[in-house]
């Protein structure tokens, strides 16, 4: 396990699926990241940026260990992370709260920056489902990504649940993952 000023890098991604629920309508297959969906959409305007407002821990309280909120940094073409839902840090074993996203020594870095970027400039959520190995297991990991801001900061909140996890040396399930 990482500690708390070790950087991953034994990771490597695939990313299954992503999607835009404004644009497509498709449901989501996690009970949890619909209902974070739904609540975006009452409160995000279509192509456009959500109130910050909208997302404060008491109302993303049913999705509060689940959320990642993360400050963009242009013209730095980075992300900050400030906030890392403790399940999430449970599930993957290290706290990104402080860090920037380019931190990442790894194709992790790529991934979440594009998918971050692309948030923010097509002003839109961003469904996606990636699988991620980490040094003894492989995690399918669902999650939504929308833009919000206020006043002149630009930030994404993302709420992400780890689906499943596999042991990689037996293929054994763990426990960790449906809404742990």
């Amino acid at each position: 396990m990482a500690g708390p000023h070790v950087m991953p890098t034994d990771e490597a991604r695939i990313t299954l699926e992503i999607s835009s629920p404004e644009e497509d309508g498709k449901p989501i297959p996690t009970a949890e990241i619909e209902s974070f969906c739904q609540y975006c959409l009452s409160v995000k305007p279509v192509g456009g940026f959500g109130d910050r407002a909208d997302f404060d821990v008491f109302k993303l309280k049913p999705w509060l260990g689940h959320i990642i909120i993360l400050e963009d940094l242009w013209p730095e073409d980075d992300f900050l992370y400030r906030m890392y839902g403790t399940k999430i840090v449970e599930a993957i074993g290290w706290d990104m709260t402080g860090r920037r996203v380019g931190n990442y020594d790894t194709v992790t870095r790529g991934y979440n920056l594009n998918l971050y970027r692309d948030c923010v400039r097509q002003r839109r959520l961003i469904f996606s489902v990636n699988q991620r190995v980490f040094g003894r297991f492989s995690g399918i990991w669902h999650r939504l990504v929308c833009p919000v801001t206020s006043d002149d900061r630009v930030q994404v909140v993302s709420c992400a649940y780890l689906v499943s996890k596999v042991e990689l040396a037996t293929g054994t399930p763990l426990q960790g993952g449906a809404g742990s």
